[in-house]
């Protein structure tokens, strides 16, 4: 039931502006996608090896990272009207029509409806995902997985201390975050989408730390 909500209230804002048209362009976006291609790939021979949990287990946690950290992080950028804004609009609008048709199996009916909101048929008589279809327009964007994953691990710390120190989201924060060194290419990639994502005024970053970290403080 809480996966079948979910599913329809991520849906309704992804589909408010979705787009089938234009260039996915921004590292944070093609890394998803890129990460999903992986997890395509691998739900796909879980259900061949008819290990039907492990295809759901996997779909299911990508599934709420998208909804958490993905839109959380994206959608005030995608609220915008510049190339940015429509790389989030495009790469959410694919991310779903991908994660629904993975998630068929399991949810029948919801995604059924789901399915029907801006695409044509039943999503059980849709093709199966492919790899390539994500791949296709975000090619080159391999490199990008490690803006998803830095960025993923950065709003998992920032939630928590949040919610550690009672700070909801209205109140804006501090960030300090201590990154890797592999990081030092990605940051500026993923900087505004974290600091608008998390309602930060601001980041102190240093470098040269094992895994990444954040912390947060109150802005006076």
């Amino acid at each position: 039931r809480r996966l079948g909500i979910k599913l329809l209230n991520a849906s309704k804002f992804v589909l408010s502006r979705a787009s089938t048209e234009g260039a996915v362009t921004d590292p944070l976006d093609r890394g998803m996608l890129h990460a999903l291609a992986a997890l395509v790939d691998q739900a796909t021979r879980d259900l061949e090896g008819f290990d039907y949990a492990a295809a759901l287990r996997g779909t299911e946690e990508f599934f709420w990272a998208f909804c958490d950290d993905y839109i959380e992080l994206s959608k005030r950028r995608r609220a915008g009207d510049d190339a940015a804004a429509a790389s989030a609009a495009r790469a959410g609008e694919a991310a779903l029509g991908t994660l629904v048709r993975l998630l068929a199996p399991f949810l029948p009916f919801v995604t059924e409806e789901v399915w029907s909101w801006w695409r044509e048929g039943s999503v059980h008589r849709a093709a199966w995902p492919h790899p390539a279809e994500l791949l296709a327009i975000a090619p080159d964007g391999g490199a990008d997985v490690a803006a998803w994953t830095t960025a993923r691990a950065i709003s998992a710390d920032v939630r928590q201390a949040r919610s550690a120190q009672s700070l909801g989201f209205a109140k804006p924060v501090r960030l300090t975050l201590a990154l890797r060194d592999t990081d030092r290419p990605v940051w500026p990639s993923i900087e505004r989408d974290v600091l608008a994502g998390h309602n930060a005024l601001s980041a102190d970053v240093s470098f040269g730390h094992a895994q990444p970290r954040a912390s947060v403080i109150e802005a006076t």
